[in-house]
């Protein structure tokens, strides 16, 4: 998804504690990608960060929003970095002005919202953020590959337009591969598929995405 190889670059900003590392490690690096690991003594630095992401010539930014709010308030001194390619934003309500905000130093950069249950898989849902948002917030997105997510009433069905619920997730990703290697049978392939209400309230609308 977006391409990610080799050739990218990724600045590791999430504590190797915290979910969204998984996608600096194992995306990037499983694909030959370079990780650049800031100085931990330097702490939340954003001017060590801008300093890194063009010394490095960093392609993939993966954060909360909460940091890319500070990198923003650094850099729209007098920095940009042109190399970011795609920002991942996550974890938290994003500002509707974040993005064209990043857009102004990250001039070739797409912007990317993820979310959802963690325990689908780091994300959930994802959309891709227009550089003008005609809503109140930012969309909270689609479904993954291999997850579901939609917004049911308290018998679990789903809700029409416009009408209130709760998120539901439901993971779907379990393969071939996984059912050879270990042997897993039909039957516990949908029980792990089984929904989970993640305890949001949302509403259904429906749109071609």
């Amino acid at each position: 998804m977006y391409n990610i190889s080799e050739e990218d670059t990724i600045l590791g900003i999430a504590e190797l504690s915290f979910d969204l590392s998984v996608f600096d490690i194992f995306s990037v690096l499983g694909v030959g990608g370079t990780l650049v690991l800031p100085n931990p003594e330097k702490g939340p630095d954003a001017s060590h960060w801008g300093r890194l992401l063009n010394e490095y010539k960093v392609t993939l930014w993966n954060s909360v929003p909460a940091q890319a709010e500070m990198l923003d308030a650094f850099a729209s001194k007098s920095e940009s970095y042109p190399t970011v390619r795609l920002v991942l934003l996550s974890g938290d309500w994003i500002n509707t002005s974040l993005p064209g905000r990043l857009r102004k130093i990250m001039t070739n950069a797409q912007m990317i919202s993820l979310g959802g249950a963690t325990e689908g898989g780091i994300w959930s849902i994802y959309h891709e953020i227009d550089e003008i948002e005609e809503r109140p917030t930012i969309l909270y997105g689609k479904a993954l590959l291999g997850q579901w997510m939609g917004v049911v009433d308290e018998e679990l069905r789903i809700c029409p337009e416009y009408v209130s619920g709760a998120n539901c997730h439901r993971r779907i990703f379990f393969g071939r591969r996984l059912f050879r290697r270990y042997n897993i049978n039909k039957r516990k392939i949908c029980l792990s598929g089984r929904r989970k209400r993640t305890g949001f309230i949302s509403l259904e609308i429906m749109e071609d995405m």
